[in-house]
């Protein structure tokens, strides 16, 4: 979970006007109907974020989630037991996936012990037969499981297409 004050300075970054990013911070960490009651005390339901502000916080979002996952990957224990994940011979799919997988917490020690190994051989059809195995990803919601096996089915396409 982000800190209010990590939020707030990002929200800053990417644009957001620092009263508003300050008032937004402080709802860093609420879930469910704790952020609802906050949107409603706070009169914020008609707030929208501007699309540009929003591709920034994205991209800062991607980068901060992309460090752990590269810190994780780094890991001795990780290597040892998975291989080492050369990040310059890797497809971006496969990492988009690493790093979605972070940030909706599906990247967990038992989750590693599938991609892992798949991601750092690059392997992106293992992967993609993984995503689809729906037992093992109990957690996840049907749309975002969808997604997730529909980008790389894609990714693959593309990759025998060009």
């Amino acid at each position: 979970n982000r800190s209010t004050a990590k939020t707030q300075q990002d929200l800053v970054a990417a644009g957001v006007p620092a009263g508003d990013a300050a008032k937004i911070a402080r709802a860093a960490g609420l879930a469910g109907d704790g952020a609802k009651k906050f949107i409603a005390d706070q009169q914020l339901a008609a707030f929208e974020i501007a699309k540009p502000a929003q591709v920034a916080l994205f991209l800062i979002t991607y980068a901060d989630e992309k460090a752990v996952v590269d810190r994780i990957s780094a890991k001795p224990e990780t290597v040892a037991a998975y291989g080492a994940c050369d990040w310059t011979k890797i497809d971006q799919p496969v990492i988009d996936l690493l790093v979605d997988l972070k940030y909706r917490g599906d990247y967990t020690p038992d989750s590693r012990v599938l991609v892992q190994p798949l991601a750092a051989r690059n392997n992106l059809a293992g992967l993609a037969q993984v995503m689809k195995a729906r037992a093992s990803w109990p957690n996840v919601p049907k749309d975002r499981f969808e997604r997730r096996f529909a980008f790389l089915d894609k990714a693959l396409a593309a990759r025998t297409a060009g």
